[in-house]
């Protein structure tokens, strides 16, 4: 992989950590990359499918009725 910039702490790095996957709805996403000391610092991702999930989930007061 090639060195990407943190996003935490804006330092070059030559082992990345995928810390965010943006999804675009009509056009590419976009990926932030941490280094392995501030990756910890991010919290976990779900994915899209688990997060439209969640948001349906009975006792959500966004699920629909």
């Amino acid at each position: 992989m090639t060195n990407q910039i943190c996003v935490r702490c804006q330092t070059s790095t030559d082992k990345p950590v995928l810390v965010r996957d943006e999804h675009g709805a009509t056009g590419p996403g976009r990926r932030h990359y941490a280094c392995s000391v501030c990756a910890p610092h991010f919290p976990r991702q779900l994915s899209p499918m688990a997060a439209f999930e969640m948001a349906r989930a009975p006792g959500n007061e966004y699920a629909p009725p």
